[in-house]
């Protein structure tokens, strides 16, 4: 079994702006990092400041903290932290409570550039993969970009920011859209990258899973007209991870669930219709097991990894996908939680 995220030791928690390394004699409050498959990530930084005696907040009205300023977040234990959050600062406020006051700084990934601005346009001549590494490269991003088969003498951004239309490239494709600490990746799921083990009862504090069959299908048909006729594709099931023991093929028939049809109004091919109905039928698999879990802080899960979850019952036990992480980290305490799977409603948003 992988490793625990049970360690001994005291947390290491460091923060640098502009490559220089904040003060240990700033006072941290709280630090949040939150990201997700197809989503920015971005994180929330919480410092003592503010003076009623001097009514100033000096902190705030440094250099330090001005938006677009790059930041880095490290968290681990006895000094040996690692990255958990790249991105630039991109706002901050102020505030004072019962509690006392504090600089409240928000950051996301840069990859935020590609979500300023809608656009409707027109690319010609690109695979998927080559029109997500453009979108990418427009705003200074490295990407790292699964090929994509089929060529498109012109895809259509209708009134949508370069990040959605990548997001909705990807997921055609049947791929996941990630930011990393250095870029973003886009690639299918990683069932093999098995990064941590937890157990109930050993190092789990906190777990809220849902098996759904009413988001399995046996099948989808994608159905469109490709030169002088309409053609069918049917999905071939995926490779996904081993969770639990019950198949979304077995749901389905369990609850007699009958194949789902999608229709394609523009000429294509039978292998475009092919990859969308392979893609419907992987973001349905994904949806089967879907909830939280919570344990110690851990640097090393990070969205499309996997975690190996034992001691829960042969329905929900097995190689569960992470479909998102936050960590936090308050008082001295970090924790971990993570989303498993990739609900059907966070997939339509």
């Amino acid at each position: 079994m992988p490793a625990s995220p049970l360690q001994d030791g005291i947390i290491a928690c460091q923060i640098a702006v502009s490559g220089h390394e904040m003060a240990d004699t700033v006072e941290i409050v709280s630090i949040t990092v939150k990201s997700r498959i197809h989503r920015i990530s971005e994180a929330q930084i919480v410092l003592r400041d503010g003076d009623p005696t001097t009514a100033s907040f000096s902190k705030s009205d440094t250099e330090t903290f001005v938006p677009g300023h790059p930041v880095e977040i490290r968290l681990g234990y006895d000094n040996r932290p690692a990255p958990v959050f790249r991105g630039i600062v991109t706002g901050m406020r102020i505030r004072a409570d019962g509690d006392g006051s504090a600089l409240v700084v928000t950051c996301h990934h840069e990859a935020v550039r590609m979500s300023l601005i809608q656009q409707r346009r027109q690319f010609h001549d690109l695979t998927d993969g080559e029109l997500i590494r453009r979108l990418c490269a427009d705003h200074g991003i490295a990407c790292q970009v699964t090929d994509t088969p089929i060529r498109h003498a012109v895809a259509i951004q209708d009134g949508q920011s370069d990040f959605d239309f990548a997001v909705t490239r990807a997921r055609e494709n049947g791929l996941l859209m990630v930011d990393t600490l250095d870029g973003v990746r886009v690639g299918p799921p990683d069932v093999e990258n098995t990064v941590l083990g937890v157990s109930f009862g050993t190092d789990l504090d906190a777990l809220d899973l849902s098996l759904d069959g009413l988001t399995q299908v046996p099948a989808f048909h994608c159905v469109g007209p490709t030169g002088d006729s309409t053609q069918q594709a049917v999905s071939i099931e995926p490779t996904v991870n081993r969770q639990g023991n019950l198949s979304g093929g077995e749901l389905a028939r369990r609850l007699d669930t009958p194949p789902q049809t999608l229709s394609v109004p523009t000429q294509t091919g039978i292998e475009d219709l092919q990859r969308r109905a392979d893609a419907a039928l992987l973001w349905s698999r994904l949806a089967r097991i879907t909830g939280r879990l919570e344990f110690q802080g851990n640097s090393g899960v990070r969205p499309n990894t996997v975690v190996d979850l034992r001691g829960v019952g042969q329905r929900f036990e097995g190689l569960a996908v992470v479909g998102g992480v936050r960590h936090e980290v308050v008082a001295g305490n970090w924790r971990t939680q993570i989303e498993v799977g990739l609900p059907i409603v966070e997939q339509s948003q």
